[in-house]
């Protein structure tokens, strides 16, 4: 019986999807069932995938249109046949021994219900912007406690389908709304090794609708509320399908949010490179003062 499935979803991502995927089939102590959904890619990601799965029978590929994260991991972690169901975004990289530590560390703590990883985050470039280490352990029945990256997590596929999986009210924030289920059933567990190194990318769900992002992880702890207090969810659930509603400023505003977090994690290791992601965030949006009072400041130090 397979051990443990990796799920990763992928839109437009022939540059980085192969590497990504060779970072899974190099796994030390198991040999992971891989599942990709290419949703609806316009670029050669499709080609890449079913030439990368020809002759490797442990990958499987699901094409279908394009229909955001939330659809895509929906579907492939109803296709997955493992106990154990490992999350991966494509353009990030699984350490060798990520699966089989997540795995052993899961058997060995029945109680847990999920496990993560410290994560290296570094940009599109591979530039290192920074860290995360978290506490090892997280008791059950807290406020929302995020894994540092949502593809570092790692869960039983019973626990997945007993707390509902992933909802499609959630078309942002859904990792947030699945760990709060989750976590009600059993704790979180982030072993303090960096195991997942993690792309930075402006197209990115959070990059570029960062400010709905927010409102629905506002609305996901409401909802975590109501659920534990036994009341019913449905009324925020219908609130989060409106608010999930694409916004035509979104992209905008997200691309320049995204430049000037980038700017900031690199403003006293590389400030020539940060004055540069604050000229790009200002480019996306004039508006965006603090980005020019950064910028400006920047300027005014290398004269």
């Amino acid at each position: 019986m397979t051990e443990v499935s990796v799920v990763m979803s992928v839109y437009n991502g022939e540059s980085q999807v192969r590497n990504t995927l060779m970072s899974l089939q190099t796994q030390i102590g198991l040999s992971p069932e891989i599942i990709v959904v290419n949703d609806g890619s316009e670029d050669k990601t499709a080609q890449i995938l079913d030439n990368f799965a020809y002759q490797r029978s442990n990958t499987r590929i699901i094409h279908q249109s394009n229909e955001g994260l939330t659809a895509a991991l929906i579907r492939g972690c109803a296709a997955a046949r493992g106990q154990y169901i490992a999350r991966q975004d494509s353009g990030d990289i699984s350490a060798p021994g990520r699966l089989i530590k997540q795995l052993q560390t899961l058997e060995a703590n029945p109680d847990a219900s999920m496990i993560s990883c410290a994560t290296r985050f570094s940009d599109r470039e591979g530039i290192f912007l920074y860290e995360m280490l978290p506490q090892h352990a997280i008791p059950p029945n807290v406020s929302i406690e995020s894994p540092p990256h949502h593809g570092s997590v790692m869960f039983r596929k019973n626990d997945y389908q007993q707390a509902g999986g992933y909802r499609s009210e959630f078309y942002v924030a859904q990792d947030l709304d699945l760990w709060s289920r989750l976590q009600d059933m059993g704790g979180h567990i982030c072993l303090e090794e960096v195991l997942y190194e993690a792309s930075v990318d402006p197209g990115s769900i959070t990059s570029s609708r960062r400010h709905i992002q927010q409102q629905v992880a506002n609305l996901t702890e409401q909802i975590m509320r109501e659920r534990r207090a036994g009341r019913s969810e449905q009324a925020i659930l219908d609130q989060i399908r409106i608010v999930s509603r694409e916004d035509p400023l979104a992209p905008r505003i997200g691309l320049a949010d995204y430049h000037y977090f980038i700017a900031g994690c690199l403003r006293r290791s590389l400030p020539e490179r940060a004055r540069h992601h604050y000229r790009e965030a200002i480019l996306a949006n004039p508006r965006h003062l603090r980005a020019m009072a950064r910028y400006l400041q920047l300027l005014l130090k290398t004269r």
